[in-house]
């Protein structure tokens, strides 16, 4: 599924102004959780009963070890943690079986055999591996975590985007829309089954606001508004970067591709705002970020 550097803009990165050349991708890095100590302002969200929505620029190491770094955080507080993730729902079983699993070289092959980590996409990278690998430490250490894949079991179109015909487009469009819903139902039902528990919603940045509309089409519904309409005590976060690169899809090839950001230092921290006019409640500040290969390679 390749995509315009434009729709990449829009669509997962709102808050970047500029997408550049591509470059070498990094090293992997260790797996391991951010310390608590540098991770400021999680008390702001982090309650019985929350339900906090966190959007990103797929494809990057930092978001998805911070997002488990904030379920960390959650569990430490001996509270119930429900993490919906933008993965299709034939996922589930998967994910299930390797959150359960020793995390050895079997259960990693096995998970990564799965269809979902045959994409190049930034949802199947490194670093939402190693997110999952985090959460399974943490259900192995009997912590109370649930992992939710919310997605539809949606094929994105071949091809450019821009290329499409308007009314191949338009059935883009729905099918947007669609799996918008589809996702907020599955947050929405997490959130009625354990009413005292956190539940986080980890998606793409645009999913995740509040409002209606986008760049591209002023109809646009996302996960955020629908779910914002049935539950209360929400918050919306927009994962913001001080610049870096990220693995990306795009019309010039696939793979690291450079953003700007605004640099806030080097600790993450969560912010909020005194209203939601941009569809986003608050700030989770990831600081510098790093592409993240396709996680398939691990298995060789």
């Amino acid at each position: 599924f390749r995509i315009t550097t434009s729709f990449v803009l829009f669509f997962w990165a709102l808050d970047c102004v500029q997408i550049y050349a591509q470059q070498t991708p990094p090293a992997d890095k260790p797996i391991q959780f951010i310390d608590q100590n540098e991770f400021q302002g999680t008390d702001l969200i982090l309650e019985p009963g929350a339900t906090i929505l966190i959007g990103e620029i797929h494809g990057t190491w930092e978001t998805p070890i911070l997002v488990a770094s904030l379920v960390r955080q959650a569990v430490i507080k001996d509270t119930e943690t429900i993490l919906c993730v933008e993965l299709s729902s034939s996922e589930q079983a998967s994910i299930e079986r390797f959150l359960n699993s020793d995390g050895g070289e079997t259960a990693i092959d096995s998970l990564l055999r799965s269809p979902h980590w045959n994409s190049q996409d930034g949802r199947a990278s490194i670093g939402m591996f190693g997110m999952l690998e985090l959460l399974r430490r943490l259900r192995n250490d009997g912590k109370q975590i649930r992992v939710v894949a919310m997605d539809s079991n949606w094929e994105a179109p071949s091809g450019d985007i821009a290329s499409l015909p308007p009314e191949e487009l338009k059935k883009l469009k729905e099918l947007a829309n669609g799996r918008d819903r589809e996702m907020a139902e599955s947050v929405i039902h997490a959130r009625a089954r354990a009413p005292k528990a956190i539940v986080i919603a980890f998606a793409g940045n645009v999913h995740a606001k509040v409002v209606r509309g986008a760049p591209w089409d002023p109809k646009y519904i996302p996960m955020g508004w629908y779910v914002s309409q049935k539950v209360k005590n929400l918050v919306s976060l927009n994962a913001k970067t001080s610049g870096g690169q990220a693995w990306v899809m795009t019309d010039r090839g696939t793979g690291p591709t450079n953003f700007k950001g605004d640099d806030n230092g080097s600790s993450p921290f969560v912010k909020l705002l005194d209203d939601a006019e941009t569809g986003y409640h608050g700030t989770l500040y990831v600081g510098r970020i790093s592409a993240a290969r396709p996680a398939k390679a691990k298995s060789g």
